[in-house]
């Protein structure tokens, strides 16, 4: 069990008793008879990109078509292909990003693993995936894939709900997650982009699309922590481990930097863009707790290069803020700028010796991560017939899970192992039954 700190999760339960009683697309028109008509399209940004040049190949790496995004960040291919062509690689260079207002910093990449997926997402998450698959063994198989995409989904999550967006390569842009994805998706750029920058210090002119492909070199085994496949860099993944709780605080806090600027309002204005109908903005975008862990995971790692007592403060504000909260809630609990109390760990991480370095990303991949908890109880009962409720709950870390509870009313027992509340209640015990908590700790 990781020992960084225990969690607990509550329930609450309330038991009420009864008495009885895209643009046009160049493709190359070189058809075997084995072919078939095939159309896909989605979405192109870390900012939302227009005029990109999409380009697309088969499984030999062989150019099969291209395209430019439209004015709406998006694109689609109509084709005809083979069996043997899949999976297709999509690559988006060029255009212009809709948030920076200058080209992109991201050569952006998705996948089509086969003729069933009719949507192929461009974006800094999809990226990383396809980068991860590509560098294990065997490279981008269904199983590689599926990997990559946990990996990213809980370790590079950068705010991403998942619960909405469980894949965000086939997500439909719409309604309920256009502001999630053009929010996350940006914070996870800027993540990069900060990285880099850092290395400038070392004289170490890495492209961001370089520190992609370290990160995803590194990521191969689950961890960012310059122990994963060749051209990991433990220097980088310290770096980039400290920038991610810097981010990540900014975007709960919906105060994100981008290039130096805050980018709210030009983030609000591309996803105007990109769904003119929509009434949602990056203040809407719901606090995931996974975006949590991962600054809480930073502050622990700068905590282990500096002693700044501002730390400690924002290590202990993060225990407290809940998840599926609003930015507004997040900034009553959270000090205005607080991610600037990591900026001097991040500069420390730069020149930190090889032992630093260590400790530093095993903090960042140490901290325990909380387990959840989940139920509907039957919230009415009959004198003289039996009651029971048990919980499901489990634990990122596989961590062995303890319950508790208060609030037991006394004709229940409760049992630690499961979480079961149960019981008969007898002919006197008719009444209401408030705030009977079950919390879970690992």
């Amino acid at each position: 069990m990781k020992t960084f700190r225990t969690l607990v999760t509550i329930l609450i339960l309330s038991i009420v008793l009864s008495a009885c009683g895209g643009g046009n697309t160049d493709s190359v028109d070189d058809t075997p008879s084995d072919s078939q008509r095939f159309t896909f399209g989605g979405s192109v940004g870390d900012g939302p990109i227009t005029g990109a040049t999409i380009t697309l190949k088969n499984a030999a790496d062989l150019l099969l078509a291209t395209t430019v995004s439209d004015q709406q960040a998006n694109y689609s291919f109509d084709i005809s292909i083979q069996p043997s062509d899949f999976p297709l690689t999509i690559e988006a260079t060029g255009g212009i990003d809709l948030v920076t207002g200058d080209t992109p910093d991201l050569t952006l990449f998705s996948i089509v693993p086969n003729l069933s997926a009719n949507r192929a997402n461009l974006n800094p998450h999809s990226t990383l995936i396809v980068e991860i698959a590509k560098v294990m063994p065997s490279g981008l198989t269904d199983v590689n894939l599926a990997a990559a995409k946990s990996t990213v989904l809980t370790k590079m999550n950068f705010g991403l709900d998942t619960s909405q967006t469980s894949d965000p390569i086939n997500v439909l842009i719409e309604e309920n997650s256009v502001a999630n994805i053009i929010k996350s998706s940006e914070t996870l750029a800027e993540m990069i982009r900060r990285t880099r920058d850092a290395l400038v210090l070392l004289g170490t002119d890495f492209s961001t699309d370089r520190v992609m492909h370290i990160l995803a070199a590194d990521l191969t085994d689950g961890s960012l922590d310059g122990n994963g496949a060749s051209d990991s860099d433990p220097r980088l993944a310290a770096i980039a481990n400290l920038v991610t709780g810097q981010v990540a605080i900014e975007a709960m806090s919906n105060e994100l930097q981008v290039n130096g600027a805050d980018a709210t309002n030009a983030m609000d204005n591309a996803i105007q863009v990109v769904l003119p109908i929509t009434t949602q903005t990056t203040a809407n975008v719901l606090i995931t707790q996974d975006i949590i862990i991962q600054a809480q995971r930073a502050v622990a790692a700068a905590q282990v290069v500096d002693s700044n007592p501002d730390l400690i403060a924002l290590s202990t504000a993060l225990a407290n803020l809940p998840s599926n909260a609003t930015a507004s809630t997040v900034t009553t609990l959270l000090p205005y700028g607080a991610g600037i109390s990591l900026d001097q760990s991040i500069s420390m991480a730069v020149t930190s010796t090889d032992n630093e370095l260590t400790a530093i990303n095993s903090a960042a991949n140490s901290v325990n991560s909380p387990p959840g908890i989940s139920g509907t109880p039957l919230l009415t009962g009959a004198e003289n017939s039996a009651y029971s409720f048990t919980p499901s709950a489990s634990d990122p870390d596989g961590d062995s899970l303890t319950f508790s509870v208060s609030g037991t009313p006394l004709w229940a027992s409760f049992n630690t192992g499961t979480g079961t509340l149960s019981g008969t209640p007898g002919f006197d015990d008719a009444g209401s039954y408030n705030n009977i908590i079950i919390s879970v700790s690992d």
